[in-house]
């Protein structure tokens, strides 16, 4: 929706769907595509969602720094019942403060993405000091604001309680999901349609597997171990982008000679799932991404490198988490699939069975929606009074 990623694209259309008055304040970004990162400031409505864009009122436009002054303004103009804050760490916060302290019945959620990888690895020695010198003092300050604290992710959990000292009492675990495109009684038809428009014959075994290319995915080690099966009717589609030139020449050379790989370049996400639809499994042999969590949303079974949290993805039998990057390992693995079928058959049951709800959307807002009723059952009971005309 409208240039968003994770829970910000599709969570509200579940919530709107339950009956819900959804609106969303936001900033001026968009992460459609690197092309397109600017949205004009202001309000408008879209698929029955009431979006406001605010301009940042610091002097910096890093979204770690940019400051939003207007947001306790803007929050009296909706006059919110729950507020879910993506992403527990903004500069902002003390608006949201400000806010609850005029409205004490309102319940705050938010959720929290960083873990060592995504958050530490960067700019290494000075966003530690960043972090702990300052947005953890800001996470305590804040803290007591939220009922709830929602990690997508078991290493998010762990990242919060050991970095910012969080209190276990207040985390829950809420993963990344999707809201499918299409539905149910298409998904055949988009298959064979996809399969046309690709040239992949209906009795061709196709694994599929993209995302940002970086080393860290190690797409080298997974088309060196594919180039080596003898199978035919087998083919490997990579999709997505390249942040390495290098690397990708080096992929390049390794394929060249083998036309039952191929990369179709970037996808949006309903391209994407409809790749997903036609394909028989997903391989991902680097560190991890939202896109593993849709491949299962879609009932794909899945073959996976282990990273912390990578369990989450094996719903009884849907996924095979490998503990090893190496060519002949991943080799092995795809040889073993191609060569039991009746195996690769139990892994789809699961996945369409567990898979595509336990990643849904439609079940992350049931959640929501019975913690949203529990946390304001329990401010009544502490004995805030909330008024009809609040």
């Amino acid at each position: 929706m409208d240039g968003w990623g994770y829970q910000e694209n599709t969570l509200p259309q579940e919530q709107l769907k339950r009956g819900n008055e959804v609106s969303i304040l936001t900033t001026t970004n968009s992460s459609i595509r690197p092309t397109e990162r600017e949205k004009t400031e202001g309000s408008y409505d879209l698929d029955g969602i009431h979006i406001i864009r605010m301009k940042e009122t610091g002097l910096f436009k890093q979204r770690q720094f940019a400051k939003y002054n207007h947001i306790c303004a803007e929050l009296e103009k909706l006059h919110p019942d729950l507020v879910f804050v993506h992403g527990v760490n903004f500069l902002s916060i003390g608006e949201l403060e400000k806010y609850c302290k005029r409205h004490p019945s309102t319940v705050v959620f938010g959720d929290t993405h960083s873990d060592y990888i995504n958050s530490f690895n960067k700019l290494a020695l000075l966003n530690k000091a960043y972090i702990r010198l300052y947005t953890k003092r800001l996470f305590k300050k804040y803290e007591y604001l939220f009922d709830t604290i929602y990690y997508v992710a078991p290493q998010c959990k762990r990242f919060i309680e050991e970095v910012y000292g969080a209190d276990t009492r207040r985390l829950k675990y809420l993963p990344l999901a999707n809201t499918p495109y299409h539905e149910e009684v298409q998904i055949e038809s988009v298959r064979k349609e996809k399969r046309l428009e690709l040239q992949i014959a209906e009795d061709d075994l196709l694994f599929v597997s993209g995302g940002r290319h970086r080393r860290s995915k190690n797409i080298l080690q997974l088309v060196k171990g594919f180039s080596s099966i003898t199978a035919r009717n087998t083919k490997l589609i990579l999709f997505g982008s390249w942040d390495d030139e290098e690397y990708k020449a080096a992929v390049y050379k390794e394929i060249e000679n083998d036309k039952r790989i191929i990369d179709i370049g970037w996808l949006n996400n309903e391209q994407i799932e409809e790749l997903y639809y036609a394909a028989d499994c997903g391989v991902f042999p680097g560190t991890q991404s939202i896109l593993w969590r849709i491949a299962v949303s879609c009932g794909l079974p899945v073959i996976c490198h282990y990273t912390e949290g990578a369990e989450e993805l094996n719903l009884g039998g849907n996924a095979i988490i490998l503990n090893s990057d190496e060519s002949i390992i991943w080799n092995m693995i795809i040889e073993r699939v191609i060569n039991n079928p009746q195996m690769l058959f139990e892994m789809k049951k699961v996945a369409l069975e567990k898979g595509k709800y336990f990643f849904s959307n439609m079940r992350l807002a049931e959640i929501i929606d019975d913690d949203y009723k529990k946390a304001l059952s329990s401010k009544m009971k502490k004995g805030l009074r909330i008024h009809s005309d609040e």
